[in-house]
């Protein structure tokens, strides 16, 4: 991988997937988002895949989406997405940008579709690159609520967020953020990893959103 230690490649859903260090890997909150991304029923114009590390989750959109923009703060993880779409021949339908959350993208872009595998544990361990992938700071909220602060603008009327959270993130207080901000939550899917945690995908839908 140009300018980018590779650890090892997977071959997912036909995909062939390498995965670079500093770069998250697919793990069991990327394949419960991967497993039920059609549970949102159509096709889409435009979807966003924000925190795209490896970029799996972004080149399986780009069989749903006729265009797909993909976010990572880190720089090895956008190079890694870049490449592994390129790699799999989806880079003409993939914008890959390195910045932090909505920050780089332009006023009036509105995405169908977004997709956020954040981090998540309520833990503060450190800001490096890899650290900034699950690390969620003291309740798990704190990547999770800045960005339902800016998704708002840059979502469509009638679309979609899918989210994946721990049973460990404060959920409670994840629910009342989403609420003041004009968005619904269901749950659409649990999974049990290990002995106390739970995995959740949510479905947020904008009810009365803050513009």
């Amino acid at each position: 991988m140009e300018r980018l230690e590779a650890l090892f490649s997977l071959s997912i859903d036909g995909l062939r997937i390498n995965v670079a260090k500093g770069v998250y890997p697919p793990s069991e909150d990327t394949y419960l988002l991967l497993d039920n991304l059609t549970k949102v029923g159509r096709p889409f114009k435009l979807a966003l895949d924000m925190g795209c590390g490896t970029g799996l989750i972004s080149l399986k959109l780009a069989s749903m989406a006729e265009r797909v923009v993909a976010i990572d703060i880190n720089p090895k993880a956008a190079l890694n997405s870049q490449i592994n779409a390129r790699e799999n021949l989806l880079d003409g339908r993939i914008d890959v940008i390195c910045t932090d959350l909505f920050t780089s993208l332009r006023k009036g872009i509105k995405f169908d579709l977004m997709t956020f595998n954040p981090p998540y544990l309520p833990v503060d361990n450190g800001r490096d690159e890899l650290s900034l992938s699950w690390s969620g700071g003291k309740k798990g909220l704190r990547v999770i609520s800045r960005f339902l602060l800016q998704a708002s603008r840059f979502l469509k009327e009638e679309g979609v967020i899918l989210m994946v959270v721990s049973s460990l993130t404060d959920i409670k207080r994840l629910k009342h953020l989403a609420s003041d901000r004009g968005f619904s939550i269901e749950v659409i899917k649990s999974k049990r990893v290990g002995l106390f945690e739970e995995l959740h995908l949510l479905k947020l839908k904008g009810v009365n959103r803050v513009r």
